[in-house]
């Protein structure tokens, strides 16, 4: 029996065994993106990410800002708005400007978005933030601005072991593909 030792391994049984697992079949395999995975399950598109531990998965939570180095981001509830590292004597109508112009209302998965405004004192300021009115977004503990849910890009993870890590997104189905295969008796 193949027993996986990376994320690769834990694709390869999921293909192997797709049909047992109650999928119809493999729709479409993203090399370089994610998900890594689209299969049909009862007449339906179900997107998949591969782990090999759930710990592999916690990156997959943050938006990625495009940005190199770590920024703090600032809720503004009024707005339904983030700042990243935002100066602290914002106006009012530099916040407003800002909300207007990042426009994501339309859009799935909220895009991060530069503003660049001229102060009084001439300076010209950079600031990076993102709309968010369907409310998907939030700041963890580290000030990173996450996803609340996976379900923006991902339906189901699968991965081979839950390790130490506890799982708490509702909208997105676990399969922990050990147990699964052992239920079935393929194991």
């Amino acid at each position: 029996m193949f027993v996986p030792e990376n994320e690769k391994g834990v694709f390869y049984l999921f293909c192997k065994y797709h049909e047992k697992l109650g999928f119809d079949r493999i729709l479409k395999v993203n090399a370089d993106a994610s998900p890594d995975l689209v299969a049909e399950c009862g007449g339906k598109e179900v997107r998949i990410e591969f782990e090999y531990d759930l710990g592999g998965l916690a990156p997959h939570y943050l938006v990625p800002d495009g940005v190199i180095g770590r920024r703090k981001w600032k809720w503004y509830k009024k707005y339904d708005l983030f700042l990243a590292k935002p100066p602290h004597d914002l106006s009012e109508d530099e916040l407003k400007s800002f909300a207007a112009s990042t426009g994501n209302d339309e859009v799935k998965s909220p895009k991060i978005k530069e503003f660049r405004f001229k102060r009084l004192s001439g300076r010209t300021y950079s600031i990076w933030g993102v709309s968010d009115p369907k409310q998907l977004l939030r700041v963890n503990y580290m000030g990173s601005l996450v996803y609340k849910s996976l379900k923006t890009w991902c339906d189901c993870v699968i991965c081979w072991k839950k390790g130490n890590v506890k799982f708490h997104d509702p909208q997105v189905d676990l399969i922990v593909l050990k147990n699964r295969l052992k239920q079935l008796r393929l194991i």
